[in-house]
């Protein structure tokens, strides 16, 4: 999945941008406040409200924009989104799939279907006890049809296209937000549904990167799915606050061969940071778990909270890309270069290409 093409209007401080993207890697450069995180900010906001992957990312999102209140979310500030609240917002995003996309998406046939029908139905098509019943009743059964054919119909445009669009639109009068092509928006959310917790199409980096030190809380299967889930692009902001259980984990889990992660390690190190090696985990003397790296220049080994928040930021960033990025995501960085020095930077936009 590739983002082909990007529309907005009317959105914060911007008034009408029409860009389309070369492929691989596109660098967004300008001068401060001019609206460089918000073109970011635009993406993530269509794709939360019209193809969201957890349920209340469109609310997490538009808390994160100040357009609502965690006491309050039914009553949207539209003047903290519109550069001019009299003006309706507009955020078209067109999304180029790859054939392997394509074939899946008809592998997901039915459960294209099922979304129909949920989006439907409402907050009561999200049980799934209810939409039994429900399917099992004839008006439930003509219900399925109707969607069968309402995907049949919608599914041949995209497949011939490759095509789908996430047009995201705001209209001051009615107060509430729409989207112009229904089954492009069930279609996104089906691919990224497919995916294990840890995996995504979409990944956001914000700038604000404050990174915890010391002990964290480490938590393994049931527990930790929500926060791995949220962290891709709901509360992207917590991603850095899981730096050590991302590392921690991943040793865990590959304990009988924990080659895989040390690789990525070493295509960071050996790139970007080529004095340093990670070594593993061990307890310190005070009995916490310890991220162990070595200074190949002078043989000393510290905590991996002793290193820099940029080089942290920057472990973590091509870490997460590496691990939780599906073939053919979608990955938005906002400030890669931040706290970074002019050498490392230099060579960063040629190793995140490769």
């Amino acid at each position: 999945m590739r983002l082909q093409n990007l529309s907005i209007r009317n959105f914060r401080a911007l008034e009408h941008i029409d860009v389309s993207f070369r492929g691989t890697a596109d660098v967004i450069v300008g001068p401060n406040a001019v609206g460089k995180t918000t073109i970011l900010e635009a993406i993530r906001l269509a794709r939360a409200i019209l193809a969201p992957r957890v349920a209340n990312e469109a609310q997490q999102t538009l808390i994160s924009l100040g357009a609502i209140s965690p006491h309050l979310p039914q009553q949207i500030n539209f003047a903290a989104l519109a550069r001019d609240p009299k003006v309706p917002l507009v955020i078209g995003c067109k999304y180029e799939l790859t054939q392997a996309e394509i074939d899946t998406l008809d592998k997901l046939t039915p459960d294209l279907i099922n979304l129909v029908i949920q989006s439907q139905l409402g907050s009561a098509g999200q049980d799934r006890l209810a939409l039994v019943q429900f399917l099992s009743s004839p008006q439930g059964q003509s219900a399925f049809a109707s969607a069968g054919q309402f995907v049949k119909d919608n599914l041949a445009p995209i497949k011939n296209s490759k095509i789908c669009t996430l047009q995201l639109t705001f209209d001051p009068q009615r107060q509430n937000f729409s989207g112009a092509e229904p089954l492009s928006q069930l279609a996104v959310a089906a691919l990224e549904g497919r995916l294990p917790p840890h995996q995504t199409l979409f990944s956001y980096f914000p700038a604000d990167r404050a990174m915890p030190a010391g002990e964290v809380a480490i938590q393994l299967g049931g527990p930790d799915v929500n926060a791995q889930l949220t962290s891709h692009s709901s509360q992207p902001q917590t991603k850095f606050q899981r730096l050590k259980v991302t590392i921690i984990n991943n040793f865990l889990l590959n304990s009988g061969n924990p080659t895989t992660i040390l690789e990525d390690f070493k295509k960071i190190f050996s790139h970007l940071m080529k004095d340093r090696e990670i070594l593993g985990l061990r307890l310190n003397d005070f009995g916490l778990v310890s991220v162990q790296v070595k200074d190949l220049t002078t043989n000393q080994t510290f905590d991996l909270d002793s290193m820099s928040s940029g080089e942290k930021g920057l472990i973590l960033m091509f870490l997460l890309i590496a691990r939780s990025l599906s073939e053919g995501g979608l990955v938005l960085i906002d400030e890669p270069e931040l706290h970074l020095n002019p050498a490392v930077c230099k060579i960063l936009l040629p190793f995140l290409v490769d």
